[in-house]
C-alpha cells in the first residue's frame, strides 16, 4: 500500500470529518472509495 498526502480546503475537510463520523468509516476509506469512483467514471468516458 502507498501513502499519499493531500491538502484539502477547510470546508471540504469538515464535510469529510462529518461523513466519516456518521458512517463510522475512516477518512482514508472514504477518500479511497471517492477516487475509485472518479477513476471508474473517467474510464467509461
Amino acid at each position: 500500500m502507498t501513502t499519499v498526502s493531500i491538502r484539502l480546503p477547510d470546508k471540504l475537510a469538515h464535510k469529510l470529518d462529518g461523513v466519516a463520523k456518521d458512517s463510522e468509516r475512516p477518512k482514508s476509506y472514504l477518500i479511497q472509495k471517492a477516487i475509485e469512483a472518479y477513476l471508474d467514471e473517467r474510464v467509461d468516458l
